[in-house]
């Protein structure tokens, strides 16, 4: 994604949504976050959009490269949470994105490479005890 994009925010980008009323912290959390330039937001934000399915478009692509960085950054939650989410969308985003697809599985091949070294070695250590 360009620095075009990443400099402007949601509403600029899709227009503003029509005015609602909060009746959850999360629902003004989403609606303040669409006024957020997208290259301020961070991992949290980030996981948050994607688990509403809003601005996929968006929100995929900033994933990925935050993902290709450490796939285990923590957005708010826990470790690898960011990647927990992205993991969840729907198969119909990728299919219409192909693209980010195969990006994001670039990432997807890494961390099973990490895996697979980490638990030969996690269950060694979990079975000196």
């Amino acid at each position: 994604m360009s620095d075009f994009y990443r400099n402007k925010t949601l509403n600029e980008l899709e227009g503003s949504l029509e005015e609602q009323e909060f009746n959850s912290s999360l629902t003004k959390r989403c609606s303040d976050l669409r006024n957020k330039k997208l290259k301020d937001f961070d991992a949290g934000d980030i996981r948050v959009m994607i688990s509403q399915k809003m601005s996929l478009s968006y929100m995929i692509p900033i994933a990925i490269d935050m993902l290709a960085i450490n796939p285990f950054v923590e957005g708010d939650f826990y470790t690898a949470d960011l990647l927990v989410q992205v993991l969840q969308v729907d198969n119909e985003f990728w299919e219409k994105n192909e693209f980010l697809y195969y990006e994001f599985n670039e990432v997807i091949v890494d961390v099973k490479s990490t895996l697979e070294l980490l638990l030969p070695v996690v269950m060694k250590f979990d079975s000196t005890k």
